[in-house]
């Protein structure tokens, strides 16, 4: 997050950069992901970036590490989160409290985010107020202007939400299922999500 957020970084040539960190990562959720687990508490916080003995980094091949393995839990299994993430961070699904569907979808989600705020240089979400909370589980990721098309394009897949209200009337069977069906459209594993970002950094 301090590098997000460091002057020095600000220029656009340093996003590549950042694209590298957000692959290294998703690199390590695959693993944790074929171990049929998920993170579920994902945050810039959370990623620490690997310097050598001058401070400085790797810009080509940036080592990035995933910090708060404690939250990792079974994913898809009803197992309860261990402890309360950022909500800023949260998937619909964990927003909602469908824990059931907290999984490895639920990590690719927020990876999405984190992408984004890598290079926006801003949060999606700036509050924990009720109105943005609506907004995190109903509203498209809107495209920042300091994101191209391409990369643009990698966030939306990965941070499909649905899109139409669920109102509390309907059966909680019934939310699930329209739940579902945003999971069932967002990246199905973190090896898809690192490939196509893997193709973009390569043509840049």
């Amino acid at each position: 997050k301090e590098l997000i957020y460091d002057p020095k970084f600000m220029d656009y040539r340093n996003d590549i950069f950042f694209l590298r960190i957000i692959s290294n990562c998703l690199e390590t959720l695959s693993f944790i992901h074929k171990l049929k687990l998920c993170h579920g508490n994902l945050r810039p916080e959370n990623i620490i970036v690997q310097w050598d003995e001058c401070e400085e980094f790797d810009f080509l091949h940036p080592t990035a590490k995933i910090l708060s393995i404690e939250s990792i839990k079974l994913g898809f299994k009803n197992m309860p989160l261990i402890r309360k993430v950022d909500s800023l961070y949260q998937s619909p699904e964990q927003l909602l409290g469908f824990e059931d569907l907290v999984g490895d979808y639920s990590d690719i989600y927020t990876m999405g985010l984190i992408l984004y705020e890598a290079i926006a240089r801003e949060p999606v979400f700036p509050s924990d107020k009720p109105i943005v909370k609506r907004q995190q589980v109903f509203s498209k990721i809107a495209q920042h202007y300091r994101i191209n098309d391409e990369v643009y394009a990698l966030i939306e897949k990965a941070t499909v939400k649905p899109f139409s209200y669920i109102p509390g009337s309907i059966s909680e069977d019934a939310q699930k299922l329209i739940v579902l069906k945003s999971l069932n459209e967002r990246y199905q594993n973190t090896e898809d999500f690192k490939k196509d970002l893997d193709e973009l950094i390569g043509n840049l």
